[in-house]
């Protein structure tokens, strides 16, 4: 096992026993229309295989967790970069945009989007 799949392996291990004990945080605000946190990111949209395999999944952990907020389908996507963590309250600057699309538009992928790899799931306590 290489070293990044010893860490997902060490990070799942101790979120199933977190799992198990009933020991996990949900987030009270994720529904609440009045959440303001907001965030910028560079992302990527799914195919709608993955999309449905996704879906097969969270409905397995859904039995796991049943109060965990699960991100709908419509919503589920490939985070590829953090421009601006979210925050509350998120303070955007306007004059800053032209500056993101300049510095992003090289960032875009151009490679083949089946050559994503996926080789599994992982969760990760807060605390560690």
């Amino acid at each position: 096992m290489n070293e990044p799949e010893a860490t997902y392996a060490k990070l799942w291990k101790a979120s199933l026993a977190c799992f198990d004990q009933g020991r996990y945080q949900t987030d009270d605000s994720i529904l609440d229309p009045a959440d303001s946190r907001r965030g910028l990111t560079l992302r990527a949209r799914l195919s709608p295989a993955v999309i449905e395999q996704a879906q097969g999944l969270t409905a397995k952990l859904r039995r796991l967790v049943p109060n965990q907020y699960f991100m709908p389908a419509s919503d589920l996507h490939l985070t590829l970069f953090t421009v601006i963590s979210y925050s509350k309250p998120f303070q955007s600057d306007p004059d800053m945009y032209d500056s993101y699309v300049v510095l992003l538009t090289p960032a875009q992928p151009s490679c083949d989007p089946n050559r994503i790899y996926f080789p599994g799931i992982t969760a990760s306590p807060h605390y560690l």
